[in-house]
């Protein structure tokens, strides 16, 4: 399915810490490195079926190998290329495991 240069990261939520008065402390973004992949932009018009019977409008293809763990729908995930900038960033719309590679909708 193609060479794989970027890499797939996924935002890990962490409970939100509180100050001395009990204020939120803004949350600090962490990102797990998964897998290397490949993000290829949707063309005009690209959609998706979800659960639910829902269609809805996708913005990228990530492509991965097939040793990718399973992410879940709704996580937020990024794209960085080998120079470490972000590509895209988004949220999972559907994760689909096939034979010799993973796919995932953003």
């Amino acid at each position: 399915m193609g060479k794989y240069y970027d890499t797939l990261k996924v935002h890990q939520k962490s409970k939100s810490p509180r100050n001395e008065v009990g204020d939120l402390i803004p949350e600090k973004l962490d990102w797990d490195k998964v897998s290397p992949c490949r993000d290829e932009p949707a063309g005009a018009g690209a959609t998706v079926n979800v659960e639910g019977g829902k269609t809805i409008t996708y913005s990228s293809n990530i492509f991965c190998p097939v040793t990718c763990p399973d992410i879940a729908e709704n996580s937020t995930v990024q794209v960085e290329n080998s120079s470490g900038q972000v590509q895209v960033t988004g949220t999972v719309l559907r994760f689909k495991r096939y034979k010799h590679y993973v796919k995932i909708w953003i």
